[in-house]
């Protein structure tokens, strides 16, 4: 049960986890706001150092319910991105000690950095996954198992 040897469909229920925590947390700004947005900062580098060590150690794939514990997790992620992503537009937008002539500035700027953040990653991903990342050259003899 390599990760880099996981089913499509596997890839599949982590993107729909991610998705629904993004969309839960980005509608949750209408009911409370997150001032300090460094904490979800620093508990996403945490999310970055676990889900690497879980690539190398596989210290929860190889545990019983390792799959549910992992879509968990997973909505974990997609939390705290979406809340960061709506925090950071609503200060931008109530925030009192941005100016009002730089408030849509900011804004905009936040859309598009957003933007490019994702167009970097996707990149990045593309070609990762057909160089060093691609499964040929991570187990050239096949995924064990598979």
């Amino acid at each position: 049960r390599e990760t880099f040897c996981a089913t499509g469909s596997w890839y599949t229920v982590m993107w729909v986890c991610y998705n629904v925590g993004v969309t839960l947390s980005r509608s949750s700004v209408a009911l409370f706001r997150i001032r300090r947005l460094w904490i979800l900062t620093l508990v996403q580098l945490c999310n970055v150092i676990g889900w690497t060590l879980e690539v190398f150690q596989g210290g929860i794939r190889n545990s019983a319910g390792s799959y549910s514990i992992m879509a968990g997790w997973m909505v974990l992620v997609g939390l705290c991105g979406g809340a960061t992503y709506a925090n950071c537009m609503y200060m931008f937008n109530q925030e009192e000690s941005i100016p009002d002539h730089l408030r849509e500035l900011g804004i905009n700027l936040g859309f598009f950095m957003s933007n490019v953040g994702i167009s970097m990653a996707t990149l990045s991903f593309i070609a990762l996954d057909r160089t060093v990342f691609s499964p040929a050259v991570l187990y050239p003899s096949g995924c064990r198992g598979a």
